[in-house]
């Protein structure tokens, strides 16, 4: 598997050069790039990133304030006008991957769930062509509210079912483990699985800690990884760059143990 961070760490900073911190940090080989926010990929952003050699980007579509469930129309195209722009940009900067948000339920949609589960399949068929035809993979992300469309397993399978295989999961490890746990998503879902974010927490809310310090268990997901014979990326999803080198210590020790 390759690991690699998030630059979630810097969600909460201003207007940050993010060529400059993948730069700093150069023992880092692939980077999930959040495109969100004030470090999100503007054309600046995207100009600095394409220059840098010798790295791996994926994208993080935007996700505040943005669902793709949505069946009205006026929102629905505001939602896709960012969302191709986010897809352009990660062409941009060489993406091989693009993570994607897969909606969730609003008031309305809660007592139509067959609208908001129409809107997200149509969508997320729409964008994976799209990704398709600039050598992208989309991968859908599993989420830990209950009004997500992908949240606990049996939702996520059944999503999944209404998808072909060129729509990969990411398994958000962190998010698997506040439903039935990470082992029982890996066992049943492994072929879809080709992306990974990788967090930890107590078990009862979305911490984002690093990695071996909530209740996940590390060692049986790395073996079950292995089991299935797991090649894609693991990127960490912690809120600080020193969690994320504790974090990448951690993982890497369990890996190459």
């Amino acid at each position: 598997m390759k690991l690699g961070i998030s630059t979630l760490i810097l969600y909460r900073k201003r207007r940050v050069n993010l060529a400059e911190i993948i730069e700093l940090n150069g023992e880092i080989d692939r980077w999930e790039i959040l495109d969100e926010g004030f470090n999100k990929l503007s054309p600046e952003q995207v100009e600095s990133l394409s220059r840098i050699d010798g790295k791996c980007f994926s994208v993080h579509a935007p996700f505040s304030n943005i669902n793709i469930a949505e069946p009205e129309p006026t929102l629905k195209k505001a939602f896709l006008k960012t969302l191709t722009r986010s897809l352009k940009a990660a062409y941009k900067i060489g993406a091989e991957a693009w993570i994607l948000h897969p909606g969730h339920y609003s008031p309305f949609t809660k007592c139509f769930p067959e609208l908001a589960q129409h809107e997200s399949l149509k969508t997320i068929k729409s964008l994976s062509k799209m990704a398709e035809d600039y050598g992208i993979r989309l991968y859908v992300e599993n989420l830990p509210g209950k009004n997500s469309l992908l949240s606990d397993l049996e939702s996520t399978e059944r999503f999944l079912e209404k998808v072909d295989e060129s729509v990969g999961l990411c398994l958000d490890i962190g998010h698997a483990n506040l439903f039935e746990g990470v082992e029982c998503f890996i066992e049943r879902l492994h072929d879809r699985i080709g992306y990974i974010h990788a967090h930890d927490n107590l078990g009862n809310s979305d911490q984002h800690l690093p990695v071996g310090e909530g209740t996940v268990n590390w060692k049986n997901v790395v073996n079950l990884l292995n089991k299935f014979k797991f090649k894609g990326w693991m990127i960490i999803e912690n809120l600080s760059i020193e969690d994320s080198m504790k974090s990448l210590r951690f993982l890497n020790k369990l890996i190459n143990r």
